[in-house]
């Protein structure tokens, strides 16, 4: 076990408020001072998990500048190895037992004060009080050390700041050619793994094809990710590295969505990466799988996401000229939408199972006035075939009518959908000429992992793709003409995916 915390031995005594130091303000809190002694690097609780330096290279998220949770300090706080909740002013924590605030005044004895309200009401003196005292728990010191393998570990309690500077609380710190399996990373405040080539883009120097050189060629599979703030795997700056077979839950509880790096699985300016048989569920304030900026030759194939709430979607494919493809997923109750792409020209989304999207189940859309390499970004030539969509409150949203092909889908339209949906006008506009509207029933227990699939009636063969080998479950295919979706059996499917995927 890699910890980025220490036990507390200070006393802890009654609170009294910075405001009126001889006065206590409720018998419900307790502080405690920290001496430089626990701190041997720059003290997470005196760092913002994401200042105005930060913000500086993110002109999207400036208007969120000197606002919460990104004013919130990184040091967290462990009450019996249970998370507790950061709250940005003193007189909130009274309201909300397992909630602390941190007094950052710095005096010659202490490097800040902390003031909690403990669970349970509990005197924190008998309890197992830790504080975050590191901000990554393994990270080289020397920048692009390669062929490591880290395997079987657990990482944990780590006081990491926010992307872009913030590091992972496992960081390969653009190293290549690691291998990071079979590990458990949790109680995170920000990211928990971190792979891109770039770590800091207000240091890091050299253009992407020169990092491309030098990094990359990573896998990262079998880990378990869960109780981080942002995201669980993110890097900027990918090239051939493969993302497989990892379990991530129960992200996204610092609520930072709006400066938009938050997500499951987030890497940028992907080149030739494989992201595959994921198992990704019940993610807050963050995207499930999102690729972003420029991405060439990437797959997203095999991964299986639910409850995922976010503003954009379960999987999001952004800004990028060349193709690249998202295949045989199983999409759950996401919203807004299952499978979304903004700005992203000649991307392939084929055979996917998308159900219970509260939005759109696949929806594609231009930012208006953004520029990229020069030229107004588009959401041009791309392919949605082959795909069945399961009672979501619209199948499809798409922006550019003459140059996107869809066809040869199966929908099925949900009875009491708020959102009417045309069909013989989304025909007219040119969609979908082929793809049949039927009766499709589908049933997905979290709980068991057991997802039941039913078709009645008219059920619509297609030509396999030539890249199409295998279907959602890793069954091969041994036939030119299969069903549409992402499961080899069609018609009727129960099936036990802890079979399949990591629990």
């Amino acid at each position: 076990v890699i910890s980025g915390s220490e036990v507390v031995k200070e006393k802890w005594t009654r609170s009294r408020t910075p405001y009126e130091p001889s006065m206590s303000f409720s018998h419900k809190l307790w502080m405690v001072s920290l001496p430089v002694s626990y701190f041997e690097e720059p003290n997470p609780f005196r760092i913002q998990n994401a200042d105005e330096y930060d913000m500086k290279v993110m002109r999207w998220a400036k208007d969120w500048t000197n606002r919460v949770p990104y004013t919130l300090v990184r040091g967290m706080v462990f009450q019996d190895g249970e998370r507790m909740t950061q709250l940005c002013a003193y007189e909130d924590i009274v309201k909300l037992p397992g909630s602390y605030w941190v007094d950052t005044t710095r005096t010659e004895k202490s490097e800040c004060t902390i003031h909690i309200h403990p669970f349970e009401g509990k005197d924190p003196n008998n309890q197992l009080m830790e504080v975050t005292t590191r901000q990554s728990s393994f990270n080289p010191k020397a920048k692009g050390v390669n062929y490591i393998r880290l395997n079987g570990f657990t990482i944990e309690q780590v006081g990491n700041g926010f992307p872009r500077s913030g590091k992972g609380a496992l960081s390969n710190f653009g190293g290549s050619h690691w291998i990071i399996e079979n590990n458990v990373l949790r109680k995170i405040n920000s990211v928990a793994i971190e792979i891109g080539a770039r770590t800091d883009e207000h240091l890091d120097e050299g253009s992407r094809e020169m990092l491309e050189a030098v990094s990359g060629r990573n896998i990262v599979r079998n880990n378990t990710i869960y109780d981080c703030g942002t995201g669980g795997i993110q890097g900027m700056i990918n090239v051939e590295n493969l993302i497989e077979d990892n379990h991530i839950y129960n992200l996204g509880w610092q609520e930072a969505e709006f400066y938009y790096e938050t997500a499951a699985i987030k890497i940028l300016y992907t080149r030739n990466c494989l992201v595959r048989r994921n198992h990704i569920h019940d993610i807050e304030a963050a995207m499930g799988i999102w690729l972003d900026a420029n991405n060439v030759n990437s797959r997203v194939t095999q991964n299986l996401l639910y409850n995922v709430s976010c503003n954009f979607g379960g999987i999001f494919m952004e800004v990028s000229t060349r193709a690249n493809l998202v295949d045989n997923n199983l999409v759950w109750n996401c919203g807004k939408n299952g499978i979304y792409q903004h700005d992203h020209d000649s991307l392939y989304v084929v055979h996917n199972l998308v159900g219970h999207s509260k939005e759109n189940g696949i929806m594609t859309k231009i930012t208006p006035g953004r520029r990229k390499d020069d030229r107004f970004t588009t959401a041009a030539h791309n392919k949605i075939l082959y795909n069945v969509l399961v009672d979501n409150s619209r199948p499809f949203s798409y922006i550019d009518s003459l140059t996107t092909v869809s066809d040869y889908n199966m929908v099925a339209l949900p009875e009491n959908r708020n959102e009417t949906f045309d069909w013989q006008s989304w025909q007219k506009a040119g969609f979908d000429k082929n793809s049949k509207i039927a009766k499709v029933s589908g049933e997905f227990n979290p709980s068991n992992l057991v997802f039941e699939l039913e078709v009645k009636g008219a059920y619509p063969w297609v030509d396999r793709l030539p890249y199409i080998t295998e279907d959602f479950l890793g069954r091969k295919y041994d036939t030119q003409h299969i069903f549409p979706g992402a499961l080899k059996g069609g018609k009727s499917e129960i099936i036990q995916l802890s079979e399949y995927f990591k629990k």
